[in-house]
């Protein structure tokens, strides 16, 4: 073991100390130069080693950082030449079983127009706005866990600036990486070379404003009340966790509910619904087993009382790759288009049923009623030849409401021949799948959904993937 001394004269220094949490922990693994003090075991990087302590250092924004000789036997790690508006970074992840994080920074400029950033975990440790030279020091307290650093030197001059470390003790060792998964950072426009399309209103759009680390993040685009802002791909796994890390603020209405919530889905069905998560809130996570699934992000905005639309994503991980195009099965109508399979369906009640983008089960269509008054009902059937063996097959999603008296007050009705199989009233926001068995032969469906009273804006009812037994 190699014990590190090194003696510093300064012109002035300023203390800092702070407390910020950790990610999820992991195992340690093995460190380079490390020392043992009262935080424990430390790791000290004063960049005289080109290895810089054996951590995984990495590029940020448009320019990366470099080691530089500071002169008098000392080294640093230097802010890359960046032009006015555009930033230097570079970041690191490490673990720690808890103890002091300490910086020693300074910069060339004089006022705000350049500033050095210093992030751990997407959280502003210190914004400096030029030490002008003078060497100044942060400490950070740590529990246990995983942390990223990131450091952003923000051009906003046209004057030549610079910003430098001298040392950083790192009160761990570098942190092992996710395996096997695919983990966007949006740092470029590959987005994980999934298929991403948009669905809603609006999509998604990357931005430099409130990255997790690096330097960009995803946000949806900008939305009037009553718009929504989504964007979904699909991909294929042998199981495995998918999580992200998400930055919101929202606030709720007077029963509680949140006025403009995140919500990703798979195949339709809520995973997560977010409301304010107070900084960057890493997701435990949603196991998936083996499958193709269909994966969105959808926001919408439902009031103005909500402060300037602040959600941002980070740091995605999908346990798999981009799933190839879904076949067509005969018999299937995944209303992709406007044939509607090739039957002849036919209006029943007061008004029919048309294609939405929102809410799909698979890929970006879905089937629901139009909107209708109380007291009317929209319906639509179609006659098909069932072979007798194979059941037919269909996705429901319903966003309902009961009375007092514990009746449905707009359900959906599915008809065989006139008999009523299933009321269906609320089926939690996910996606159900029903199933009916026939003979052979030849029968009437019929989709019917009857509106008995007012009901929240967000309620309704899609229908998606309907399977028929065909020959």
């Amino acid at each position: 073991m190699k014990t590190l001394f090194k003696v510093m004269v300064v012109s002035s220094f300023s203390l800092t100390a702070m407390t910020v949490a950790a990610q999820e922990p992991v195992n340690m693994m093995a460190a380079s130069e490390v020392i043992t003090n009262e935080s424990g075991t430390s790791t000290i990087v004063d960049f005289s080693d080109p290895a810089m302590g054996g951590f995984d250092w990495g590029d940020r924004g448009d320019v990366g950082w470099q080691r530089y000789n500071l002169g008098q036997g000392i080294w640093g790690y230097q802010s890359g030449d960046v032009s006015q508006g555009e930033v230097s970074g570079t970041g690191m992840r490490f673990f720690t079983r808890g103890g002091q994080f300490k910086i020693k920074y300074a910069s060339t400029g004089r006022s705000c127009a350049d500033q050095l950033v210093i992030k751990l975990n997407g959280n502003e440790m210190k914004r400096e706005c030029g030490t002008n030279g003078r060497v100044k020091t942060l400490r950070v307290n740590l529990g246990n866990g995983n942390y990223m650093l990131n450091l952003l030197y923000q051009k906003g001059s046209s004057g030549n600036s610079s910003a430098w470390i001298e040392e950083i003790t790192v009160p761990g060792e570098p942190a092992p990486e996710v395996p096997n998964a695919n983990t966007i950072t949006f740092e470029n426009e590959n987005l994980g070379g999934f298929n991403w399309r948009v669905s809603g209103d609006k999509g998604w759009e990357r931005t430099k404003n409130i990255a997790y680390d690096g330097l960009w993040s995803w946000k949806p685009a900008e939305l009037a009340v009553g718009e929504s802002s989504g964007m979904k791909t699909e991909f294929t796994t042998e199981g495995g966790t998918i999580k992200f890390q998400a930055n919101l603020s929202s606030t709720t209405d007077a029963r509680g509910n949140c006025r403009s919530p995140l919500i990703m889905r798979l195949n339709g069905a809520d995973s997560w619904t977010l409301c304010d998560t107070k900084g960057y809130f890493f997701t435990p996570g949603t196991t998936l087993s083996a499958g193709t699934y269909t994966l969105e992000f959808i926001y919408t905005k439902h009031s103005n009382e909500d402060p300037a639309q602040e959600i941002f994503i980070d740091n995605l991980i999908i346990p798999g790759v981009a799933a190839a195009p879904q076949p067509t099965l005969p018999g299937l109508i995944d209303f992709e288009d406007d044939s509607l399979g090739g039957y002849a369906w036919r209006v029943t009640g007061d008004l029919g049923w048309l294609r939405t983008q929102q809410n799909a089960y698979r890929g970006d269509w879905a089937w629901q009623p139009s909107q209708i008054d109380v007291g009317q009902s929209s319906g639509m059937l179609t006659s098909f030849q069932a072979n007798g063996a194979d059941p037919l097959v269909f996705r429901a999603r319903l966003v309902g409401e009961y009375d007092d008296q514990g009746q449905c007050l707009a359900p959906l009705i599915v008809y065989i021949d006139g008999q009523e199989l299933f009321n269906l009233c609320d089926t939690g926001g996910n996606y159900g799948t029903y199933t009916i068995r026939l003979p052979r032969g030849e029968f009437d469906i019929e989709f019917s959904y009857e509106k008995h009273a007012e009901m929240y804006p967000d309620h309704g009812v899609w229908v998606d993937n309907i399977q028929f037994p065909v020959e």
